[in-house]
Order: C-alpha cells, then structure tokens, then sequence
C-alpha cells in the first residue's frame, strides 16, 4: 500500500488500514520491540533517592567565628559575595545579576543537601545579607 499523501483525500478506512499494515511491517522489522510492551511505567521506592540533609555548619548570626570573612562581610559584601561564586564554581559576576546571589545560596544548599527552603534563602539575603555571605564562605571553607 502506498504512503498516504496529505494532500489526497484518503477516507477514514483507508488511513486506518494503511496505519495498521505500517504497524505490522515496522513489527516484522523489530520483533523484540513488541514482543514485551510496556504496561506500567518504573515507579522510583521511596529508597531511591534518600539522602540526608544536614544543616549549615555554623549559624547565621556566627559571624565573629571567622574574623577576615566578618571583616569582608561586614566592610565589603560584593567582594565577599564574588569570592563566594567563584570558589563555588560560578561567574564572578553571579552576584550582579537578579536573583545571582539567591541563586548561589540555593545552589549551595543542594549541593551540599543542607536543609532549608528558598523561602528561608531569601529572607536571610534579603534581612540579614552580610551574616548570610559569611555563613556561605564559612560553609564553602569547611566544605572544601
């Protein structure tokens, strides 16, 4: 049977019997594609992807714990937050975008499987920014 062509005006029976011989001879040329269709899809145990979260390894009001980073923090934030996206492993420039250093925090916490939310991202960079830089440089720090 020939390939139907869209511009004819093929009935519903003919398309219909054209699909199925197609059907049949792509089953000829494959037979163990058809021999074991698929009737569920693969369903992820709740053991798949355990992992444990931690937490920060200092808080975010211990910023006296290391006193060149407070220093940077509290003096310099935008040199303290290039420094971060850069032994992060990011742009330099990250911080200067919209949402850069949202983006950092966020990363970094699942990078490292640390329990928290973006919710909790945001208002630590947005009420508490040079306390949130210095808890990240500490965590990359002893991270790495």
């Amino acid at each position: 049977m020939a390939r139907p062509n869209i511009s004819s005006s093929w009935s519903e029976t003919e398309l219909s019997t054209w699909l199925t011989h197609t059907c049949l001879r792509l089953r000829h040329r494959c037979p163990a594609a058809m021999s074991y269709p698929v009737t569920s899809q693969p369903q992820c145990a709740s053991s798949c992807y355990q992992t444990q979260l931690s937490d920060w390894h200092t808080g975010l009001t211990d910023c006296c714990n290391d006193m060149p980073v407070c220093l940077c923090g509290t003096f310099a934030p935008l040199c303290l937050a290039c420094r971060i996206s850069d032994d992060f492993g990011e742009c330099c420039c990250a911080p200067y975008l919209p949402g850069g250093l949202h983006s950092l925090r966020t990363g970094m916490r699942e990078r490292y499987h640390i329990q928290g939310s973006v919710g909790h991202d945001w208002a630590a960079l947005t009420f508490c920014l040079p306390c949130a830089l210095c808890q990240m440089a500490r965590e990359l720090k002893i991270r790495e």
